[in-house]
């Protein structure tokens, strides 16, 4: 029964809605206080293909890929997800679609990446990263994991295709470079 209900927050949609900034990122170096381990940056590939006209791909950054659907939802920080309407050309969405959880930096490379601070709560939020389209490809962002750690993820390459094209056979893949995790909300004053 949760495996449904998690399902059926995916199946809601992709809003395109967002919490406007009352600051632009920046990329500063992290305060004197603020020690971080260096990371090694890993990559993941994440594959859609139509499942009963579901089309879907779950992460966890601790667990790796998860099954469709997920034994344990609680697991899922990151979605690739398809559907017939608004996210006819994919999405990535976070632990749910709805802001909070995706926080866009723009197309940087990992060297403009590597002082750049984890969100606040007055940073730049979407419900979704969508259409997946090539022109995505450099486009990073951090991710609000559970726990209330941010993982920092840069989109390396994007094989796209439509909803329609997926059921009819069609795999879509999305390669992820991510590092991690970086601060907790309680350190950052962010809540949702």
């Amino acid at each position: 029964m949760t495996i449904t209900i998690t399902v059926a927050l995916f199946v809601a949609g992709c809003r395109s809605e967002t919490r406007k900034p009352t600051a632009s990122p920046v990329l500063t170096a992290p305060p004197a206080s603020v020690t971080r381990p260096e990371r090694a940056v890993q990559t993941v590939t994440l594959q859609c293909r139509a499942r009963n006209r579901e089309c879907f791909s779950f992460y966890s950054f601790t667990a790796g890929v998860l099954a469709t659907p997920p034994s344990n939802p609680d697991q899922v920080d990151l979605v690739y997800y398809f559907d017939k309407d608004d996210c006819s050309r994919g999405a990535l969405v976070g632990r749910d679609d709805r802001p909070g959880y995706l926080f866009p930096v723009g197309h940087r490379s990992w060297d403009e990446l590597a002082t750049l601070n984890p969100p606040s709560k007055d940073s730049l939020s979407v419900a979704a990263i969508e259409p997946l389209t090539r022109d995505q490809v450099g486009l990073a962002f951090w991710v609000k994991a559970r726990g209330g750690q941010f993982f920092l993820a840069r989109i390396k390459a994007i094989q796209p295709a439509t909803y329609l094209e997926l059921t009819m056979g069609k795999t879509a893949t999305v390669e992820i470079e991510w590092t991690g995790p970086v601060g907790e909300e309680q350190d950052l004053g962010y809540r949702r």
